[in-house]
């Protein structure tokens, strides 16, 4: 279920699609609480439940632009309407709704072949 996690041009089935979401569901939670942290801790404490949240929410769209940028790449994918569009949708949902829904999209693209 959590194999080569870090090896994006592997094809996942649907079992270890959801290893992935889940180990790096885990990871954009302590990297947004983090960097939510740090930029609290730079402002005060005045100011810093406005921008804890922000920074949170900053670093969790990051994170889902690299993954699904990086997997569009390493799968050589990037020339596929449908792929793109994932990577793409992938990027608005982390806006709206953090890496709780922006990591689905990635997910779905690790299950995705070359050929597809």
């Amino acid at each position: 279920m959590f194999n080569d996690l870090s090896d994006f041009s592997y094809r996942r089935n649907f079992i270890e699609s959801i290893g992935f979401y889940l180990a790096f569901l885990l990871l954009a939670l302590i990297l947004s609480a983090l960097s939510g942290w740090l930029v609290a801790m730079y402002v005060g404490p005045t100011n810093a439940l406005k921008a804890g949240p922000v920074a949170g929410l900053i670093s969790s769209v990051a994170l889902c632009t690299f993954l699904s940028f990086k997997m569009l790449f390493k799968k050589k994918l990037f020339l596929h309407f449908g792929a793109l569009f994932l990577a793409l949708g992938s990027v608005l949902l982390s806006c709206v709704g953090g890496c709780l829904f922006g990591l689905i999209p990635v997910a779905i693209l690790s299950g995705m072949d070359e050929k597809e």
